[in-house]
């Protein structure tokens, strides 16, 4: 029995050097275990990345799945994308941001590689100017891109119509300061992204980010949104847009219209009908117009009657502020809270603010101090310019005396 005992546990010993062995043996000539291979292969990016992104399924908040495949190149100083023609074709997420691009050139991904798991592209703060209507391809199940924070140039021969053309599925696109500050976007690139939007046939755009872009107005072009027949979400806050001017009787889905921080003093009479048009067919929408400086006078009345009880959902009325307006009680008085019957103007048939005639006052006493100073310190040269024009004056004047003396009166027999 003994014999046995030891029999067995020298068997046992045997079979664990040999197990250990062999992981040795594994360790020496570098064999990976398939999970193991797998692992490495998910967290090294290719050796074209330089060892400045990271390559890695994980957690990502975007995305209503646990983990992501996430390639993120944040702040990696690149000067060009070429590195991206290596994309792991299992890439979700691309986080390319804080580059120095400049301009992307055509197919920046492997046209070969078919990315069909990609579904978000972030190339915020890169400092691109030009994209070329051939710069991405195999994108067609993209459904979020991100080019905030650019210095884009679609304007005359920098114009890419097709630059959003492949992104077929695309929900979310983010346009937040994109565009240069080197022209006036209302007179400029506003008309340029309307036939962006026609050309790159984004019927499926739910949610459109335009903020902090300098937009003054839309213009002649209203229908710009007209061709996003998707749209749901259209975000302009942050631009410097005095009404809401553009249709959105073409945008059956739309339900929320962010205007905040503009320069919205009320609401033009044409915007108020547009906007009742629209929720009168039963289209659900609320609106955001806080942080606008809107005005509470008498020519602001129909506005905000029709503010406090129109069928729209006005978001955060409550924190609605009349930055101006007569008398001067209601000014920085919550909008909900004015009596409509009180509010007049300064002045009938005044044109102007309260402010606007106190700042149009100062300036005339300023003016006039200017020129009596001014008349004070020069009235040496002044008269030697005026006194030649009295005389000159007073000579014609004795003049028409002398020869109104001259003329006989006429003497009736």
């Amino acid at each position: 029995m003994k014999s046995l005992l030891v029999f067995r546990l020298l068997i046992l010993i045997f079979l664990m050097i040999c197990h250990s062995f062999q992981d040795g043996m594994n360790g020496e000539t570098g064999h990976v275990s398939g999970g193991d291979k797998r692992n490495r292969r998910i967290s090294e990016c290719p050796a074209i990345f330089d060892n400045k992104c990271q390559c890695r399924r994980q957690p990502y908040p975007h995305h209503e799945s646990e983990e992501q495949f996430v390639v993120n190149c944040t702040n990696s100083r690149f000067t060009e994308t070429t590195m991206l023609e290596d994309l792991p074709e299992e890439t979700e997420v691309l986080i390319f941001t804080g580059n120095m691009l400049n301009e992307l050139e055509d197919n920046i991904f492997d046209f070969k590689i078919d990315h069909k798991n990609l579904k978000y592209i972030d190339f915020s703060n890169n400092h691109i100017t030009f994209i070329r209507g051939q710069t991405f391809h195999r994108v067609r199940n993209v459904e979020t891109l991100i080019l905030n924070f650019n210095d884009l140039e679609i304007t005359d021969h920098y114009q890419r119509n097709r630059i959003f053309s492949n992104f077929n599925n695309l929900k979310y696109l983010h346009l937040t300061d994109a565009f240069t500050d080197r022209y006036n976007a209302s007179a400029y690139y506003m008309l340029s992204l309307q036939d962006i939007f026609i050309e790159s046939n984004l019927t499926k755009l739910e949610r459109l980010h335009l903020e902090q872009n300098e937009i003054f107005t839309i213009g002649s072009n209203a229908s710009i949104f007209c061709p996003l027949k998707s749209l749901k979400h259209l975000y302009l806050s942050d631009n410097k847009l005095s009404d809401i001017e553009f249709e959105i009787d073409c945008l059956k889905d739309l339900n929320h219209i962010d205007v905040r921080y503009n320069m919205i003093s009320r609401l033009s009479h044409d915007a108020m009908e547009r906007l009742n048009k629209f929720v009168g067919v039963g289209n659900p929408l609320s609106v955001n117009l806080k942080d606008n400086p809107l005005v509470c006078d008498c020519r602001s009345r129909d506005f905000l009657e029709w503010l406090l009880k129109c069928s729209i959902k006005m978001d955060n009325i409550e924190s609605y502020i009349c930055t101006d307006g007569f008398p001067r009680s209601v000014v920085n008085e919550e909008i909900v809270k004015v009596d409509l019957q009180e509010i007049s103007c300064p002045g009938l048939g005044s044109k102007y603010s309260s402010d606007t005639v106190g700042f149009l006052s100062f300036l005339i006493v300023f003016m006039l101090i200017v020129l009596v100073v001014f008349g004070f310190y020069h009235k040496k040269r002044l008269a030697t310019l005026v006194q030649p024009l009295v005389n000159d004056l007073t000579r014609k004047v004795g003049y028409r005396g002398l020869a109104h003396e001259e003329t006989p009166a006429e003497v009736n027999v």
